[in-house]
C-alpha cells in the first residue's frame, strides 16, 4: 500500500485492495447465486453490524465496565471486516480513485464510531462518490485512531481476505 504524508494529511492506496475485494465478491455472488445489486442493502447492513462488532471489541462505549478492550489482533481483524464491506460498496459505484486522503482526528473513539455510522448511512442514501470518499476517510481515520498503520491495515485485510476465501471453500 503506497502511503504518503503531507503535513497532517495522509493518503492510502486502495485500488489494489478493490481488485482483491472484487475477486472475493464475485466468487461469493457466484457461489450463492446472487449479485452485487441484489446484495447492496445486505452489505450496507453488514458494514453497520461489523462497525458495531468493532466498537464492542474496543469497549469504548462501555462506561459501566472495567473490562479492558480486546487484544489488538481481534480489534484489527474486526476492522478488516469493516474494510471488506466498505471496499465492496465502492465497487458498486465504480469508485475509481486510486487512493483516499484522510486526516488525523481529535475525536474520541466513541465519536469516531458515531461518525462512521453517520457516514455509512449518508452513503447508503446518496450512493455517490463524494459520500463514499467521506465514508472511506472516516474508516481510515478510525484505523489510525485504533493504532493501525498502513502496513497493519494491509496485512490484516489480506489475512481476513484469505480467511473469507477459506470460509467459502468450507461452505460457510
Amino acid at each position: 500500500m503506497i502511503v504518503s504524508m503531507d503535513g497532517d494529511k495522509m493518503k492510502i492506496r486502495i485500488d489494489d485492495l478493490q481488485k482483491i475485494q472484487n475477486e472475493l465478491d464475485s466468487r461469493i455472488f457466484k457461489l450463492h447465486n446472487t449479485s452485487r445489486a441484489d446484495t447492496r442493502n445486505d452489505r450496507i447492513l453488514a458494514l453497520l453490524v461489523e462497525a458495531g462488532e468493532l466498537a464492542n471489541e474496543t469497549r469504548c462505549f462501555k462506561y459501566w465496565s472495567l473490562k479492558k478492550p480486546s487484544d489488538d489482533s481481534l480489534i484489527f481483524e474486526e476492522f478488516s471486516d469493516v474494510l471488506h464491506f466498505s471496499l465492496s460498496l465502492g465497487i458498486d459505484i465504480n469508485f475509481d480513485l486510486s487512493e483516499i486522503e484522510y486526516h488525523e482526528s481529535e475525536l474520541n473513539l466513541n465519536d469516531q464510531f458515531h461518525k462512521l455510522y453517520h457516514a455509512t448511512l449518508g452513503f447508503s442514501k446518496s450512493n455517490d462518490k463524494e459520500d463514499y470518499i467521506q465514508l472511506m476517510q472516516t474508516i481510515f481515520t478510525l484505523a489510525h485512531h485504533l493504532g493501525m498503520n498502513e502496513q497493519k491495515i494491509r496485512e490484516m485485510y489480506l489475512f481476513k481476505n484469505e480467511k473469507n476465501h477459506q470460509r467459502q471453500d468450507n461452505q460457510y
